[in-house]
């Protein structure tokens, strides 16, 4: 067989010529992609920036918020989603307070728009049987409050879940340039360490992250304002100066470019999940306003 191909090659050397430099482009393009997967795409930088980047083209996303302590804790679920016809959200929150027999706990379900905010409970716990009894009946009612600046009424559900370590949004590619170019002016996102590993079979980076508050509320005001969706008064910068930086462990997922989870000094925990997943959110139809709400709670209190 070597003879043969010797043979052929000396009878037709240009054609040698053509398969070294075909064999050349072969080996050339492997280490450049080689060079680009290692040097480029593999970056610890690039893998952030791609990933905020990315989080400003997602249309919906879920947050899972953890945090416990000796006196009690907070379990927290909330979707958010950009898709058409409006930015809302919806929010599961389990709090707990003291632990065995003296363990008590509230359920609520939240839903916010830029307009509206709805509220009801869905289950309460208390190691006073007679409270948990007369609390039953205010179960699974909806109470609604709605923007109304003449008076005094904000919505504030939407934003609180808007305010995150890293702001999510499906916005156009002007908006999208404003908020980057802001987020590096800023350096919002520096980091003091990146560690590449593997978790759950896909690798990762984990970044050890020092952020200012100020300038993140900067940046989510601007996020706000060009969002639409909130009411960016509610973020002031001023009001964050002179505080000590945060400090968290980020985790990407580095092939999906997508926020894995957010871990803080304080021993809070959030997980990011179900991005662009669409999950309808429907407003209710029957609800009372919020005061009623209060006053009936105020009620069974006294």
């Amino acid at each position: 067989m070597k003879k043969i191909f010797a043979r052929n090659y000396k009878k037709n050397p240009a054609r040698l010529a053509i398969d070294l430099v075909v064999l050349a482009c072969v080996i050339l393009l492997g280490v450049s992609l080689f060079l680009w997967w290692t040097r480029i795409f593999m970056n610890p930088q690039r893998t952030l920036d791609d990933t905020i980047a990315n989080n400003l083209k997602t249309r919906s996303i879920t947050k899972s918020v953890n945090q416990s302590g000796a006196t009690g804790g907070i379990n927290q679920v909330t979707y958010l989603t950009f898709f058409p016809p409006t930015v809302a959200s919806q929010t599961d929150t389990v709090l707990t307070q003291g632990a065995g027999s003296n363990a008590n706990s509230v359920t609520t379900q939240t839903i916010g728009t830029s307009s509206e905010d709805f509220i009801r409970y869905t289950n309460v716990k208390t190691s006073n049987q007679e409270s948990s009894e007369r609390v039953k009946g205010l179960l699974g009612e909806w109470a609604k409050r709605q923007q109304d600046l003449a008076k005094g009424q904000r919505v504030s559900f939407l934003n609180e879940s808007m305010f995150s370590i890293v702001p999510f949004g499906y916005f156009n590619d002007s908006q999208s340039a404003q908020l980057l170019d802001l987020i590096k002016q800023k350096n919002v996102y520096k980091y003091n360490s990146a560690k590449r590993m593997i978790q759950n079979k896909r690798p990762v980076y984990v970044y050890d992250m020092s952020i200012n508050p100020a300038d993140l509320v900067t940046v989510l005001q601007e996020y706000i304002r060009l969002s639409g969706a909130g009411d960016p008064s509610q973020f002031n910068p001023a009001q964050y100066q002179g505080l000590s930086d945060v400090k968290v462990k980020m985790t990407i997922d580095i092939l999906s470019r997508q926020i894995v989870d957010v871990q803080y000094s304080t021993g809070r925990t959030e997980n990011y999940s179900g991005q662009n997943l669409y999950h309808p959110i429907e407003l209710p139809t029957e609800t009372i306003p919020v005061e009623e709400l209060q006053k009936r709670l105020q009620g069974l209190s006294a």
